[in-house]
């Protein structure tokens, strides 16, 4: 089965982050995932970019950059159109998933997605991994 391209991507991402399909509830927030929709990103950066991620999650350390206020000041409404768009994005990207039974999905509140990967989801994603 060939999926669009946000599709393959957010799969791989979820494939990479249940390397051994242990079938565990990942909740995930906008800015963990907004990069991977980025059409001009190669499946291989997605794999490492995805390992890191897992090895923050892993250590339940969580990445926090320190702006200058001003320039966060700024920057406020094109960071929330940016977050909107990826938002409105990941959530059809994740419907369509769950609707070909790839992955199980709820929304667990403003940004927030809770995810579970099927054995079909996980296989598929797997497939991608490997080319």
């Amino acid at each position: 089965m060939w999926l669009p391209k946000e599709e393959r991507h957010l799969l791989i991402v979820y494939t990479v982050l249940d390397p051994n399909f242990e079938g565990r509830d990942m909740i995930f927030n906008i800015e963990d995932l907004k990069w991977a929709l980025d059409k001009c990103i190669k499946p291989s950066e997605i794999i490492i970019k995805a390992s890191k991620l897992r090895e923050t999650q892993n250590n339940s350390q969580m990445a926090n950059s320190s702006e200058n206020v001003k320039a966060e000041v700024n920057n406020n409404v094109e960071k929330y159109m940016s977050w909107l768009k990826a938002k409105v994005t990941i959530e059809s990207v994740n419907n369509r998933l769950r609707e070909r039974r790839l992955i199980e999905y709820s929304d667990c509140g403003t940004g927030c997605y809770n995810i579970k990967m099927t054995l079909a989801g996980w296989d598929l994603g797997d497939k991608y991994n490997s080319w």
